[in-house]
């Protein structure tokens, strides 16, 4: 019967079999895209709570792993790696950057994982970074990089990020904002300003002896 069918020409048009094979796929497809969308509120659960055995497990579900959707990450926006930054998950933090995920990711307003722990005070994320050499250190749109935004911190942890920054990630301490003012000009943390200071002092003494001519024998 076949045959003779496509003997005869009278047989269906191409687009007519694809739409066919389409048609089966998509029941599949709406299931798989579901079973990703529930991995991929999981991988964000778990992010938020820095649980690496959940996150491993959401990621090989199909979580999508730098999402940060509306309707996945909440008001904020905050992709996985941004959420365990912000909340100290150092750990989580590291094994995402393992499992692919992107360090340029960003939350609604642009604050990427370096500029998420630097305002937080999260220096063991930081140490990941920096021991990672890990992209995306540099000046947001607001004219602040993340040495700044440690700089505005008042707790003990936001001048441990600023040492951090400064004598393990080789940030100056004299950094300058878009808009000129430096590091010891915007805190207001006694404790950062005296690393900054002591920071300064040895750099104008550096400064001081490579100027200064040696003596001939």
């Amino acid at each position: 019967m076949c045959l003779a069918i496509m003997r005869t020409g009278n047989f269906l048009p191409k687009f007519i079999a694809v739409w066919i094979s389409i048609s089966l796929l998509l029941p599949f497809l709406a299931v798989s895209a579901r079973a990703n969308d529930k991995a991929t509120r999981n991988l964000l659960a778990a992010a938020d709570r820095g649980d690496v055995a959940a996150a491993k497990s959401a990621v090989s579900a199909g979580a999508r792993i730098d999402d940060a959707s509306l309707g996945f990450a909440g008001a904020d926006q905050q992709p996985a790696i941004v959420a365990a930054s912000l909340r100290g998950h150092a750990m989580l933090v590291g094994s995402l950057l393992d499992w692919g995920a992107d360090p340029l990711a960003t939350e609604k307003d642009g604050y990427n994982v370096w500029h998420a722990a630097a305002f937080q005070g999260r220096v063991e994320v930081l140490r990941v970074l920096i021991e990672r050499n890990v992209d995306g250190y540099g000046l947001h749109e607001d004219g602040m990089s993340p040495l700044h935004r440690a700089c505005w911190g008042r707790l003990p942890r936001h001048t441990q990020s600023v040492e951090m920054l400064i004598e393990t990630g080789g940030r100056d301490c004299n950094e300058a904002a878009a808009d000129g003012r430096t590091p010891l000009k915007m805190t207001r943390n006694p404790r950062t300003a005296a690393v900054l200071r002591n920071c300064i002092s040895k750099q104008d003494a550096a400064t001081m002896q490579k100027d200064t001519p040696q003596a001939t024998h």
